[in-house]
């Protein structure tokens, strides 16, 4: 865990987050999928756990996120 805080500057957790936030938004870009479907795939639990994370990290909820790319 350290050697990652040392040479990415974040958290594991924070790393593994951010990849899979990478990844919901491109799901969300390019395919017709629901939220829940997308919350699915990338790890999550459900798709309030997904939202909450997602508007922490970005700001914006999938659903406004979404409808702006």
């Amino acid at each position: 865990m350290r050697a990652l805080r040392a040479n990415m500057g974040v958290t594991p957790h924070r790393y593994l987050m951010d990849q899979r936030l990478q990844q919901a938004k491109a799901l969300l870009r390019l395919d017709s999928r629901t939220i829940a479907e997308v919350a699915t795939e990338i790890g999550f639990v459900n798709a309030g756990h997904f939202a909450r994370a997602f508007k922490r990290h970005l700001g914006v909820s999938p659903t406004e996120w979404q409808r702006q790319s």
